[in-house]
Order: structure tokens, then sequence, then C-alpha cells
């Protein structure tokens, strides 16, 4: 059994850092068993962020056929905000601030592109049922891009998506996350030189492309970090 402890705070940085570490030690505590207890008892606070990434985690292993049972949170209001954004399996009932936790995985057949697909399609649909209109077009592209990026490069096996929107503080969240090669271990298949981890994100950012010969490739990510810092004025997380 394992515990999740997650500072109480807004700072996303740290809950992402905790949950990095979490899973190093779910990592661990797999290597020699398929089973596995999470024990959530004591959390009180979870930024979207947070519950994306163990949600993810928990899939990618149920996947792969390992059986996760819980202790679950003690406060009422984490127990239900859990409950309403789908973790930590995936949910598909919107409410007017919540697009819940959205699983997809690869499939063989390589019909991966059309599951996807598919799933944006029901996501745009909760999105433009209950998101800002004037916001519609930026998280589409947003959200297109990213999860193409995760067919055509990443090479995972599970991706995860989620959206929450703060009526209130007047902003959203959105949250991609994938269990590929990552963008150094892309760079390196590809024969892309760079320095250490920091200097192929940073490559990536340029628009540095590992698709040989295809002029005005790789901008996709140069672009989204603009939309999102210049035309939306938000912030872009990037772990890799």
């Amino acid at each position: 059994m394992i515990e999740l402890m997650l500072t109480s705070c807004d700072n996303p940085e740290i809950q992402i850092d905790e949950c990095l570490d979490f899973i190093n030690k779910i990592d661990e505590n797999c290597e020699n068993k398929n089973e596995l207890i999470i024990d959530i008892k004591n959390l009180k606070w979870v930024l979207p962020c947070a519950a994306l990434l163990i949600s993810h985690k928990i899939n990618e292993l149920v996947n792969k056929g390992y059986k996760i049972s819980f202790i679950e949170p003690t406060d009422e209001n984490v127990r239900a905000y859990l409950s309403t954004v789908g973790f930590p399996f995936g949910g598909k009932r919107a409410q007017s601030t919540y697009m819940p936790i959205h699983h997809f995985v690869r499939k063989e057949d390589n019909h991966t592109a059309k599951k996807i697909e598919t799933e944006m399609k029901e996501i745009f649909d909760i999105i433009r049922k209950y998101f800002p209109s004037k916001l519609h077009d930026g998280i589409f592209y947003l959200l297109a891009e990213l999860t193409d990026n995760i067919d055509q490069h990443s090479e995972f096996t599970v991706g995860s998506i989620m959206a929450q929107f703060y009526k209130n503080k007047g902003f959203i969240d959105l949250g991609v996350v994938d269990n590929g090669i990552t963008i150094p271990g892309r760079y390196e298949k590809s024969k892309v030189e760079f320095e250490n981890d920091c200097d192929a994100l940073k490559k990536a950012l340029r628009g540095i492309s590992t698709k040989e010969g295809e002029i005005g490739r790789g901008k996709g990510l140069e672009t989204s970090k603009r939309l999102i810092q210049q035309g939306l004025e938000g912030e872009l997380y990037i772990l890799s």
C-alpha cells in the first residue's frame, strides 16, 4: 500500500512534482506484484493536473492487467470532486464546469486515429455546450494539436485528457497526458542531436521537426505555446 499526499495549494508545479514522486513509488511497488492498494484518505485539495496524472498512471496499469484498489478520501469535498472529474477510470457525464477525464488506448489494428477522433468529438461537444463560446476555437485547436502529436509521434499505449472551467476565476485548466517515448526519446530515435532533456524541449518549442523533408512541419507546439501565452494570456507546462 502506498499513500498519496498532496500539498493543499493552487500551485500546479508543487502538486505535479508530488505526483511524479508518487508515480515513481507506484512503479517501484509494482515491480514484483500485480496488485496495489492506493491510500488517498488524507487528501484535502486536488488540482486537475494532479487528478489527471494519477488517473492516467492508474489506467495505464489497469490496461496492463494490474488490480488497483483505493482507500477513499475522508474529506467529502475531495471525494465528490474526484467522482465528478471521473477519477480514476474516466467519465462521460459532463457538468457545467467540468469535462471529465477521458482515457484512450492505442489500437493494434491501426485505428488509433479514429479512436482519438471519436473521443475528441465527444470532448468538443462537451466544451461547445458548457464552456465560453469565445474560447471554443482556441481550445479546439490546442486539444486537436496535442492529440495529433500524441498519435503521430509518441508511440503511446494510453492517453488521457481533461478540462475544468473556473467561472469565478475566469480561466480554464486543460491537460493532455500520454505514456509515450517523450520528446527527447523521439529526437533520439529520429537522430536529432540535443544536449539534454531541457534542450530537447527548447528545440521542440522552436519547431525542430523529426519529419524529414516536410517543410513547415513541427510548428504545432510552438504555435500552441504562443496561443496559450499571448492569445489566451495563460501558462503552459510541458513535462517530458
